[in-house]
């Protein structure tokens, strides 16, 4: 199933690449595809991240960490509020 931005409908994630990472939020090892994510540097709140945003429509999703599992060794940590679910099957 893949998960796509709740504003612009542009698929993401893939949920086979989906896992458990102990946060509460939803976590996948990387995005459906190099260019679907766009990333920019983040110091509120006195710390040091990096944002990932909906490449097409800049929408924020949530963070990438590099705490993640292999073979990327990253976790992106998205907000669910930002995602919607829909079948493989889905207009790709």
């Amino acid at each position: 199933m893949l998960q796509y931005t709740a504003i612009c409908n542009t698929p993401l994630f893939d949920s086979t690449i989906k896992f458990e990472s102990g946060t509460g939020w939803p976590s996948f090892t990387q995005p459906i595809k190099e260019n679907a994510i766009k990333y920019k540097k983040d110091t509120a709140f006195g710390m040091v991240r990096v944002e990932v945003m909906c490449n097409t429509c800049d929408g924020h999703l949530g963070h990438v960490f590099p705490d993640g599992p292999e073979p990327s060794g990253l976790r992106y940590c998205i907000n669910s509020e930002s995602m919607k679910i829909e079948t493989a099957s889905a207009d790709l």
